[in-house]
C-alpha cells in the first residue's frame, strides 16, 4: 500500500481557493496566488506485511523496495508533463507497531523526493508513478490543492 504527503512549508497558510465564473482562483488575503512554490518535498510511504495465511510468507525486501523507480509529473487539464527536476533519497525502512493484534508486523518504507520546478499553476495536479524494475506500474499517486 502506498500513500504520500506533500510539504509546502507555510505556503498553504491563509491560502483560499474559490470558484469564480472564470475558473478556480487562489488568494491569500487580497493578493492573488497563481503558482506552486519552486521547491516541493514529497514523502511517499509504502507499507508491506508478511502474510500469515501464505505457505511462504513474504515481505518486501530492501532490495525490492530500492529497485522501484519513481517518476514525477504535472497534470494540467489533459496535459501531462514531467517535472523539470527531482531528486530522490533511497527508501528508509522502519518497523510499524501493529494497529491491532490481528495484523502482522509491518515495515514502512519512506521515499523522500525533492521537486524543483517553476511557473506551475496551482490548478495542476502532481502525479507520482512508481514502477518495478521490469517497467510495470506498481502505483500511481495524485494530489491537488
Amino acid at each position: 500500500m502506498f500513500g504520500g504527503t506533500i510539504a509546502l512549508d507555510d505556503f498553504l497558510q491563509g491560502l483560499q481557493k474559490r470558484e469564480t465564473p472564470t475558473g478556480i482562483e487562489f488568494r491569500r488575503g487580497s493578493r492573488s496566488v497563481a503558482y506552486f512554490p519552486e521547491n516541493i518535498t514529497i514523502a511517499i510511504d509504502a507499507f508491506g506485511a508478511s502474510c500469515k495465511q501464505k505457505k511462504d510468507p513474504t515481505e518486501p525486501t530492501a532490495e525490492f523496495m530500492s529497485s522501484l523507480h519513481l517518476d514525477v509529473f504535472w497534470k494540467d487539464g489533459v496535459h501531462v508533463k514531467p517535472v523539470r527536476e527531482f531528486s530522490q533519497k533511497a527508501p528508509v525502512p522502519k518497523d510499524v507497531d501493529d494497529l491491532t493484534s490481528s495484523l502482522p508486523k509491518m515495515k514502512m518504507w519512506t521515499y523522500a523526493l525533492s521537486v524543483h520546478d517553476d511557473g506551475i499553476p496551482l490548478t495542476s495536479h502532481i502525479i507520482v508513478v512508481i514502477s518495478s524494475s521490469g517497467g510495470h506500474t506498481v502505483a500511481r499517486l495524485s494530489a491537488q490543492i
